[in-house]
C-alpha cells in the first residue's frame, strides 16, 4: 500500500518556506537564532519520522552538529559565534534532504494531475461532471471516482494514478483538478 504523499508534500513545502527566515536570524545574529534552525530540524525529522522516511535519520545528524558545539573543548570562537558558523553549514544540507524527498512526490503528484485532466477532458461533453450544489461534494466527487474506476475506457489511466499515489491523494487531486463552473448555455 502507498504512502499518502498530498498532506506529506504540503508539510514539507511549508517546512521549506520558513527557511528563508531563519537564515535572515542567523544571518543577523539574533540570540536564539540556531535555536530556530534546532526546532526546525526537530520538527521536520519528526514530520518524516511519522510519515516513514528514514530521511529522518539525516535530520537528526544534522541537529547533532549544532548541539554538539556546546560540548566542544576546543574554542575558536565563541559558543555562540561557533553554534551559527555550524548552522550555517548545515542549513543547505537540511534543506537538500528534504527536496531530494519531495522532487518524486512532486512529479509523481504532477503524472497524476496530467492523467486525471485527460480523464476529464474525456468525461466533460457528456456533461456528467456537472456539480448541484444540493447534493455534497464529496459524494459527487466518491461518485465520479467510482465511475472512472469502473469505465473500460479510462480503467488503465484510473490504475496508473494508483501506481503512484494512495486512493485518497487520488480522490483528493480529482477534486482539486475538476472544473465546477456551469457551462453557459447560448441561445
Amino acid at each position: 500500500m502507498l504512502k499518502p504523499v498530498l498532506d506529506t508534500l504540503d508539510t514539507l513545502k511549508g517546512k521549506l518556506f520558513m527557511m528563508p527566515e531563519i537564515v535572515d536570524k542567523l544571518h543577523q545574529k539574533e540570540n536564539n537564532s540556531t535555536d530556530h534552525l534546532i526546532c526546525w530540524l526537530r520538527e521536520t525529522e519528526e514530520i518524516l519520522r511519522k510519515s516513514g522516511y528514514a530521511q529522518c535519520a539525516e535530520m537528526a545528524g544534522l541537529r547533532s552538529r549544532i548541539l554538539a558545539a556546546e560540548f566542544s573543548e576546543e574554542r575558536r570562537y565563541s559558543k555562540k559565534k561557533e553554534k551559527i558558523r555550524i548552522a550555517l553549514e548545515i542549513i543547505y544540507d537540511a534543506q537538500s534532504v528534504i527536496i531530494k524527498l519531495i522532487a518524486p512526490m512532486e512529479d509523481k503528484v504532477n503524472e497524476v494531475r496530467m492523467i486525471i485532466n485527460q480523464i476529464l477532458l474525456i468525461f466533460k461533453p457528456s456533461g456528467i461532471l456537472e456539480y448541484d450544489e444540493k447534493y455534497d461534494f464529496n459524494v459527487f466527487i466518491q461518485g465520479i471516482w467510482h465511475m472512472f474506476k469502473a469505465n473500460e475506457q479510462v480503467g488503465g489511466g484510473i490504475s496508473k494514478i494508483l501506481t503512484f499515489v494512495n486512493q485518497s491523494d487520488a480522490i483528493r487531486i480529482l477534486a482539486e483538478e475538476i472544473d465546477l463552473e456551469k457551462p453557459t448555455h447560448k441561445k
